[in-house]
């Protein structure tokens, strides 16, 4: 799992919450699964966010879909 962030608009910040997906030919590729809908101030604020994000996600019984 990775947590992206970018910054969509000028000053409005958003994390991603990617899942890693393997492929035949070796690449690793990333699938977003959860997209933020709020715009953080900064980079940090939508990191921070992000990583409640990945907390939750955890908390809430999709470990299964973890490799």
């Amino acid at each position: 799992m990775a947590i992206m962030v970018s910054e969509l608009a000028p000053g409005k910040w958003h994390y991603s919450l990617l899942l890693a997906v393997q492929q035949s030919d070796d690449l690793l590729v990333f699938k977003p699964i959860v997209e933020d809908l709020t715009g953080h101030e900064t980079g940090t604020e939508a990191w921070i966010d992000g990583v409640l994000g990945v907390v939750a996600y955890l908390g809430l019984g999709h470990r299964e879909n973890l490799p």
